[in-house]
């Protein structure tokens, strides 16, 4: 399970530091307003390059589903990362949020958040997740227009930091 866990972290490191290059490039900043706003960004890039903000939701929440799941066998929590992954693969089936697919993205966005937020208090790492959108927070407190990112951001390492510790 550690492998999977290991890979995937490798995988959302790599994508966000390639994110970070493609927003600079297009933009002049490093940190873009959302993660979601990613799929934007490859598209003005090059036309057709948005499947890879497609490619990375379904890779990760797949991945983290798998091992949340697998974490929590046994408890009443469990169905909580199916709901997870799948609000992160609605997410990537519909990346134009300023478009016509704007309510499933924010369906997806919105379920995906809670669920994980949800699983690591009931894994009883909520120390872990106070901590880490206390520091998104705070963060986000200098970088207003970016407050979204720091907040997704948040959200994802309290959930890889908690699946690296139960793993």
């Amino acid at each position: 399970m550690m492998t999977v866990v290991a890979i995937s972290l490798g995988i959302f490191a790599c994508y966000m530091a390639v994110i970070m290059i493609v927003c600079h490039k297009a933009t002049g900043s490093i940190i873009p307003p959302s993660i979601s706003e990613n799929f934007y960004l490859l598209e003005s890039l090059h036309k057709g390059l948005g499947w890879l903000f497609f490619g990375w939701c379904t890779v990760i929440g797949i991945s983290v589903m798998a091992v949340m799941f697998g974490l929590s066998e046994g408890q009443w929590y469990q169905f909580l990362p199916l709901f997870a992954g799948f609000g992160l693969v609605l997410v990537g089936c519909a990346p134009r949020f300023r478009s016509e697919e704007r309510r499933m993205h924010q369906i997806g966005a919105f379920l995906c958040a809670v669920t994980a937020v949800m699983w690591c208090v009931c894994t009883g790492y909520w120390a872990v997740m106070l901590s880490s959108l206390g520091l998104a927070f705070a963060v986000s407190l200098f970088d207003w227009d970016r407050r979204i990112f720091w907040w997704e951001v948040g959200i994802f390492v309290s959930t890889y930091i908690i699946m690296c510790i139960e793993a």
